[in-house]
């Protein structure tokens, strides 16, 4: 951790890119700097991200969250199966969404199963359906 004084800001605290600071340490900081963020810097000095007690305290509440190798939360969007969903897909992936989900009631439909075709080779493909008539229909998409 590095100690900075700013003008602008007063006193700031800045934590490195890969803090070695527990979640009780970081609670601890933010009461005893009563501040509500810390910018996290990289070792070339410039902002990588930040972090806020509101983190801390969703950290505490929903420890189960589904989060990438980052800690990030994971981000899921929901697709259609017609029209222009191939750009939309391909414009989610460029987003760097981690899940696309087909939404379709009838998941063994042609349109399901074509979009499950087209899109599953592009990765981070789920198929969700409400209606799949039987294990033959499951296996088609």
């Amino acid at each position: 951790m590095l100690l900075v004084n700013t003008e602008a800001s007063g006193f700031v605290l800045l934590l490195n890119e890969t803090p070695s600071v527990s979640l009780e340490e970081a609670k601890k900081l933010f009461r005893l700097h009563k501040v509500e963020k810390f910018p996290i810097v990289g070792a070339d000095g410039k902002l990588k991200g930040l972090v806020t007690i509101k983190d801390i305290k969703k950290c505490t509440d929903f420890p189960q969250a589904t989060k990438d190798e980052k800690g990030r939360l994971r981000v899921g969007a929901a697709i259609g199966v017609k029209g222009d969903f191939i750009e939309r897909a391909q414009a989610l992936l460029d987003a760097h969404v981690d899940v696309l989900v087909l939404d379709i009631a009838h998941g063994h439909s042609d349109h399901a199963i074509e979009a499950t075709r087209i899109l599953k080779p592009k990765g981070h493909l789920v198929v969700l359906t409400s209606s799949a008539a039987d294990t033959y229909n499951l296996r088609s998409i």
